[in-house]
């Protein structure tokens, strides 16, 4: 009988040893599978951004990039509006930008970074190119990943024209419009031209961009592009 009864339970213990580590390895796996797929998925996502941000130049040309992305695990989102002037002289050139990001409610990075661009201190740029800046940062258990446009280019240049030599300045400045998302969930994301606006002033002698010195001396012409993009998640 006593026999009999340690047999039932060495029986249990063991039955119950089994089932807890086939518990345990079960919620290991599964939560290794979700880690997979998040750092996965996000991962992706932030490589459309870098895309979009080296796909600028054709975008303000009256292009557009269109990606899917997953709807899993990463969120779609925006920030704004970010307001910006330019000042030349006496006259200010108001208007504002939005920035947007991908997001995962995950530590998959703790120390920021810059992925794209020439982000930090920069508030003016010598190529098209290096207007989109894309970064990565954590923060309060997400990890975010932000495309913003919030530097300007310039160039200063001299012309020669019949008697005399002219100096000449170029601003272009690329503004998110207020984002549109068709969907809470949004699985593609477009970032399409959306207009332009041009400016020409003459005989400028400061130039600021938000409080800051763009110009050191007098310009006889100053020309200021302003593109806009539009930005639908759907």
């Amino acid at each position: 009988m006593l026999k009999s009864a340690s047999e039932v339970l060495a029986t249990l213990i063991i039955v119950g040893t089994l089932l807890g580590l086939t518990i345990f390895l079960y919620y290991t796996t599964l939560q290794t599978l979700n880690t997979s797929t998040i750092i996965s998925e996000y991962g992706y996502a932030k490589t459309i951004l870098i895309n979009i941000a080296e796909a600028l130049p054709s975008i303000i040309s009256g292009g557009e990039y269109s990606a899917s992305i997953p709807g899993r695990m990463v969120s779609v989102g925006w920030r704004g509006p970010i307001k910006f002037n330019i000042t030349l002289d006496s006259t200010v050139i108001s208007n504002e930008t939005y920035v947007v990001y991908v997001a995962a409610n995950y530590p998959i990075q703790i120390h920021r970074t810059v992925d794209y661009g020439v982000c930090d201190g920069k508030f003016s740029v010598d190529m098209l190119s290096l207007i989109p800046c894309v970064t990565t940062f954590y923060d309060n258990g997400w990890t975010y990943t932000v495309l913003d446009t919030s530097r300007l280019y310039l160039r200063v240049y001299s012309i020669e024209i019949p008697s005399r030599q002219e100096r000449r300045a170029t601003i272009i400045v690329v503004r998110i419009d207020k984002p549109v998302f068709t969907s809470t969930t949004p699985r593609r994301i477009s970032l399409v031209f959306g207009g332009v606006e041009s400016y020409v002033y003459f005989n400028i002698t400061q130039v600021y961009f938000n409080g800051r010195p763009l110009l050191d001396s007098k310009v006889n012409q100053v020309s200021i592009v302003i593109y806009t993009l539009r930005f639908v998640a759907m």
